[in-house]
């Protein structure tokens, strides 16, 4: 099953909230996922700071459940 996944903001969360180690553990996860072939493609928005994700997956829940775990970093 392929998945496209938007980013987008969510409202009420603001930069404070983000820590210095979140860009670099979010990019490293992202390219785990890569690797093994669950991310097939990554595009960066050109009118927002923004990702694209073109997923594969048997199970949208144990994916979701994957970046879950990332973003607890």
């Amino acid at each position: 099953m392929r998945i496209l996944a938007i980013e987008r903001p969510v409202e009420g969360v603001t930069d404070d909230r983000f820590t210095p180690e979140l860009p670099s553990a979010e990019a490293r996860r992202a390219w785990e996922l890569h690797q093994v072939g669950s991310i097939r493609e990554i595009f960066f928005r050109a009118d927002e700071p923004a990702a694209v994700l073109m997923l594969e997956c048997a199970d949208a829940e144990r994916r979701a459940g994957s970046w879950r775990r990332c973003r607890s970093l």
